[in-house]
């Protein structure tokens, strides 16, 4: 928190109305949120979190998970540390951030969030719903950790040919497209769909 007062103090000083983004501490779980801190009730600090709960289910076959084959579950997912999760878990567990930013006076932003791609797609797609719902429900904006072909994305890319995943755009925006409308939008900016 002091490092955190002292650079966006030093900020202040040159631009007294930039929003700016202080992360929660702990890797930016939202636990830490009721623990943040800055100068002065500042009305354009935001505190950013990311989530990514269950970590098996959102990281299933990479990186620390790489190796693990067994199945995954979602909703009514038990995971490592033997709890169940679903729309109600993740809505509560929202709610409690909103409620530690107004507590600690600041808004709340979930900088990161994202499920594997190589969940089942209806998993997937159900895990991403509850999110997103849970946080429109708490007033919480939130940022896609990536959108483009790492592992998390909403735009596939296999051997160099680009594709949207339009259901899950939709789930993230609302908005509806065909696959040729989604096709023409990559061809646009130049991607290779064929």
């Amino acid at each position: 928190n002091r490092l955190k007062n002292e650079v966006l103090t030093a900020v202040r000083e040159q631009d007294p109305e930039r929003i700016v983004f202080v992360p929660a501490m702990g890797w930016q779980d939202y636990n830490y949120i009721k623990y943040a801190r800055v100068a002065e009730e500042d009305p354009n600090a935001v505190v950013s979190f990311h989530y990514y709960l269950p970590m098996l289910l959102s990281h299933y076959k990479m990186l620390a998970w790489v190796g693990y084959q067994g199945a995954v579950q979602y909703p009514q997912y038990a995971s490592f540390h033997k709890t169940t999760y679903n729309a109600d878990r993740i809505m509560g567990e929202m709610s409690n951030a909103a409620s530690d930013g107004r507590n600690a006076g600041l808004a709340v932003h979930c900088g990161e969030f994202g499920c594997s791609k190589n969940v089942a797609e209806a998993m997937r797609l159900a895990w991403f719903t509850d999110m997103v719902a849970a946080m429109e429900a708490n007033n919480i904006p939130w940022t896609l950790w990536e959108c483009l072909d790492g592992g998390f994305e909403f735009v596939d890319m296999e051997y160099g040919i680009y594709r949207i995943n339009c259901p899950l755009l939709k789930v993230l925006t609302g908005k509806e497209l065909t696959d040729a409308e989604a096709k023409a939008l990559l061809q646009k900016y130049g991607f290779k769909t064929e």
